[in-house]
């Protein structure tokens, strides 16, 4: 009977024992994890500023000498090399967001890392260790990418070939249910790149096993985020909750959970 009591604390005490050694630290320097994340969601913010507003104006442009050659009745014209041009340059720049902005967010967890340590971290340490992780970071991305949006895309396949009613909506349901239930074992792939020195494909693999094999832990974890997250619903207080205190707390906490399930 108490065993059968004791094994769910068991389990749960993996993720509790990570967001209680998450808040401990962040006790200690919740100054510079509140500069460091405000700094990070800030730029990345900037970045994705930048990027939107550029594509909207070169679009504009595009847009505007498509119209105009189609109204003359030219075939190839300088408006559509402009397109050309307007494409690829959106194109280049939305890659290398993506490079700055996987780099900067794997620095980032680096960051909470040296600070739960125990250890010090400059704003120039933050922002040198993008290009370290930029490619790494692509790279994990795509590969999460592809799997986590392959049950998606066979939804839709399957929803548009037997149509759309209640089965193809059940379907696609299904799927996108099934996409964010593998999400799950992609969890500690970040950590494992930052905190072991891991490559992409390494850090997949290591967050599988690792998840299985604390499936319960995991579980559990995501469910206590999901709770500690609510706050950030709040209008305009939720901004501010969210950047000083739960994304540097749930990323710690993540960290502690990886390196207990090793």
């Amino acid at each position: 009977m108490l065993g059968c009591l004791l094994f769910p604390v068991m389990f749960m005490s993996g993720a509790i024992a990570a967001y209680s050694d998450a808040f401990s630290s962040y006790k200690k320097s919740v100054l510079d994890c509140s500069i460091y994340s405000i700094t990070t969601v800030a730029v990345g913010s900037v970045l994705a500023a930048f990027l939107l507003a550029t594509a909207v104006v070169l679009g504009i442009f595009s847009i505007g000498g498509v119209v105009n050659t189609i109204l003359s009745g030219k075939g190839f014209s300088v408006e559509l090399l402009g397109m050309a041009l307007t494409s690829f340059v959106v194109a280049i720049g939305l890659l290398i967001f993506l490079l700055v902005q996987g780099g900067l967010s794997a620095s980032y967890l680096e960051t909470l890392y040296i600070l739960h340590s125990g250890r010090k971290q400059s704003m120039a340490g933050l922002f040198f260790r993008i290009p370290r992780y930029a490619v790494r970071m692509l790279l994990l991305t795509i590969i999460i990418g592809v799997v986590l949006s392959a049950p998606i895309a066979a939804g839709l396949l399957i929803s548009n070939m037997v149509g759309w009613g209640l089965a193809g909506i059940a379907v696609t349901t299904a799927l996108v249910l099934f996409s964010m239930f593998l999400s799950i074992f992609f969890i500690f792939a970040m950590p494992a790149m930052v905190a072991d020195d891991r490559g992409p494909l390494d850090a997949v693999k290591i967050s599988i096993v690792h998840a299985i094999k604390h499936f319960i832990q995991v579980a559990i974890f995501v469910v206590l985020s999901s709770v500690i997250a609510l706050p950030a619903l709040i209008p305009f207080l939720g901004a501010i909750y969210l950047v000083v205190f739960y994304l540097p707390l749930s990323q710690t906490a993540l960290l502690v959970l990886y390196k207990h399930s090793h």
